[in-house]
């Protein structure tokens, strides 16, 4: 009796020891959301076991009412980094992916007789001073049938482009959609992550909202007048997980 009992004992012992292994291993590799943020501020996240502050830095975010004519492309833009709360990185030096959820926004003022498009990019390069180059506002000019070459009065049109290295790298628009004709609204949502880097800065991406107006190479007057789109990035949120990285 005293042999099973000193088996029994030694199976539960075993058991115990396991449960705690792998309770401590994901303690280790998870972290718990310590607060709510948005895209105007910084959002701190907690490690479990390493007595270090992780912070989920959110800058540089605008919002704007732009105005739209055929061919018109305008954007916002925000970006996301970690680090260590006052550079304060553990003493064994491990680094973290800090996990977020992107929450944007395209409103119109009023119904388009045309779809409005909008891509969301995410790039490691900031390009917020040069992303989108857009010529004057001009009359619409056909270039097929009787009225080719003749500029139609009353109607207006744009030219812009996107900076080549968004343009030529599919990888890097991360999301698409259309507001249907007659629509008013979309919801843009994106899940990301971004990487500590010690005392120093971690790693930062940039995020850019494009909304485009088609030129449709038709007389477009329902839209030439100019009508009212805002572009927001709400909210860049800590989804409360922080993995040690690799």
């Amino acid at each position: 009796m005293e042999k099973k009992n000193t088996v029994l004992l030694t199976v539960i012992a075993v058991a115990t020891l396991l449960v705690a292994v792998v309770g401590a291993t994901f303690a280790y590799f998870t972290a718990s959301n310590s607060s709510t943020g948005d895209a105007a501020g910084n959002v701190n996240v907690n490690t479990a076991t390493e007595s270090a502050d992780l912070v989920l830095n959110v800058d540089k975010v605008t919002g704007s009412n732009n105005i739209f004519y055929p061919g018109t492309k305008n954007f916002v833009g925000a970006t996301a980094s970690a680090s260590f709360k006052d550079d304060n990185a553990p003493a064994d030096g491990k680094n973290y992916n800090i996990s977020y959820a992107l929450t944007g926004k395209v409103t119109l003022a009023e119904a388009f007789a045309t779809e409005v498009e909008w891509e969301l990019y995410e790039t490691e390069t900031d390009l917020s001073s040069g992303l989108i180059t857009c010529g004057a506002i001009t009359e619409y000019t056909p270039t097929e049938g009787e009225n080719a070459g003749t500029a139609i009065a009353g109607t207006k049109t744009q030219s812009c482009t996107l900076a080549p290295s968004l343009a030529n790298d599919a990888s890097k628009k991360v999301k698409s959609g259309t507001i249907a004709a007659g629509e008013l609204t979309a919801t843009v949502t994106h899940s990301g992550s971004v990487k500590t880097n010690g005392a120093t800065a971690g790693t930062t991406k940039y995020y850019y909202l494009v909304v485009t107006l088609p030129e449709k190479g038709t007389d477009q007057s329902a839209d030439a007048t100019g009508k009212t789109i805002t572009i927001a990035i709400d909210k860049i949120e800590s989804t409360g997980s922080a993995v040690a990285a690799s």
